[in-house]
């Protein structure tokens, strides 16, 4: 018994050390708790296939655009894998009668986006510009902005046409 109450009374004091703001379920705890878990689970499991995958799907999307800018100047065979896809999915809902209008806006849309992110990412890049070039953290002149926007305009037409 004097056992049993000796032990009770350890738990009574170790209780009594543990505040609120420690306790293994405060939220603060499980959140860094979770956080660190799944930063684990990124870093060893995640991270290499979904970076080995997205390299593939760039690689892919490249090759496809290459491979449609050389097609462009032959008239009678259509060699373009983007104008594949947007024919079939045209043939499919005009069999089918069935809206599938955002589907084919989509895959319009991710060559269209792929160009303009690889174009507009080296032209932020380049300081060849001089004065006008962007510089990181709200550095950049207003002239630099203007200018840079410019550019943007004048290189999304063209980037659309193809």
């Amino acid at each position: 018994e004097a056992g049993h109450n000796n032990d009770s009374n350890n738990n009574d004091t170790d209780a009594n050390l543990l505040t609120p703001s420690t306790t293994p379920t405060s939220p603060r705890v499980c959140y860094r708790k979770l956080r660190y878990t799944l930063q684990r689970f990124w870093i060893r499991c995640l991270r290499y296939p979904t970076y080995r995958a997205v390299s593939i799907i760039t690689a892919t999307l490249s090759a496809f655009v290459l491979l449609s800018e050389v097609a462009l100047s032959a008239t009678k065979i259509n060699l373009s894998p983007f104008s594949w896809t947007l024919h079939a999915l045209d043939a499919y809902r005009s069999k089918n009668d069935t809206t599938i209008q955002l589907v084919f806006q989509i895959f319009a849309l991710i060559p269209l986006v792929y160009m303009s992110l690889c174009v507009y990412t080296c032209l932020f890049q380049m300081s060849l510009l001089g004065p006008y070039c962007l510089r990181g953290n709200r550095q950049s002149a207003g002239v630099a902005l203007v200018f840079n926007m410019q550019y943007l305009v004048r290189l999304q037409f063209p980037l659309g046409y193809n």
